[in-house]
């Protein structure tokens, strides 16, 4: 079977993929948002579903979070929808990305030795 190849930076342990309903009327043209947000270190793939205005991203949740993406989006004027789906998929993403972040950065110790006051 052939793996699929990443960009530089994401890890297929912490890849994600998110998918933002955009709010209605867009301030400013969205292609500016996602040429920046393909730039972004850590960042597979990024598009925009034009029926629907759907923003689609896969990124490593170990380096990036939604955060990254919404302040990006915010500085073009763009908005994410204010529906309760939206809304409730945000917070969601938001506990996963953090969950990630920190599974990644976390060392797992060895539970099989003894501790250093028992053992001689």
């Amino acid at each position: 079977m052939k793996q699929k190849q990443y960009r530089a930076g994401v890890s297929s342990a912490n890849r994600v993929v998110r998918h933002l309903k955009l709010g209605p009327k867009p301030g400013a043209d969205v292609s500016a948002a996602v040429r920046e947000i393909d730039e972004l270190f850590g960042i597979d793939e990024v598009s925009v579903k034009k029926k629907g205005g759907v923003l689609n991203v896969a990124y490593d949740a170990g380096r990036l979070s939604i955060e990254n993406i919404e302040q990006i989006l915010s500085s073009h004027a763009i908005g994410l929808s204010n529906d309760w789906w939206t809304r409730w998929k945000e917070k969601q993403y938001r506990f996963t990305d953090q969950n990630v972040k920190d599974n990644a950065a976390y060392v797992p110790g060895c539970c099989n030795k003894l501790p250093p006051e028992v053992g001689g």
